[in-house]
Parts: C-alpha cells; structure tokens; sequence
C-alpha cells in the first residue's frame, strides 16, 4: 500500500469558517493532459488543490506554487496567489489517464 501525506498551514483564516468555495473535478481516461479546477474566493483568501494521477505529473506539475508531493509523481499540493477566484491546473506526462483535482478556498479572517 502506497500513500501520500501532505499539509499546508494556513494562517490568518477567519475561524467561524475557515474553507468556503471548495470544487472537486475527476475524468476517466481524460483526452487532454491536462486538468483544471477553479477555486471561487476573494482578494486575500488563500486558494489550494491537490492533484492526483494514475500515471505521471510533469514539471512544472501546476500553474501555482508547488507545496508538497510528487515523490511519487502520482500526487501532489498547490497554492494560490490569494487574489481572488484561482484556476489550477495541473500537466500529467499522458492523455487518456484517470485523474482529479480538488480544491479549496481559505477564507482570510476579517480585521
């Protein structure tokens, strides 16, 4: 049995409700390489997805900050830019894979 762990921190996330805007995309045998999930947020939120593949990312893995993973080149984390509604999308080496995406919004606690 193989696994993946992974954690990000977050911080500054508004504590009644940290996570809003959350969105989950999976394809069976995917005719592009290539697979995308917008995350809706707003300017300072944080945004994150989690990528994984049955094959084989390929650098540079996403269009965000690559957090954790790819040890394995089967799974991996990202993080947004925090500027409001983020697309990540994520590069495996192949067409017609079993992939998914999932990603998150982490709502910037108000000041």
């Amino acid at each position: 049995m193989n696994a993946n762990v992974g954690v990000i921190t977050v911080s500054g996330a508004d504590q009644t409700t940290p996570c809003t805007g959350g969105t989950f995309a999976a394809i069976n045998l995917a005719p592009d390489p290539t697979m995308s999930v917008t995350v809706v947020g707003n300017a300072g939120d944080l945004t994150a997805s989690l990528g994984y593949t049955t094959n084989q990312w390929v650098a540079p893995f996403t269009n965000q900050t690559l957090t954790w993973g790819l040890s394995a080149s089967a799974a991996g984390g990202d993080r947004g830019p925090g500027t409001g509604s983020t697309t990540h999308t994520w590069q495996d080496q192949f067409c017609c894979t079993t992939r998914s995406v999932s990603g998150a919004n982490f709502k910037a606690a108000a000041f």
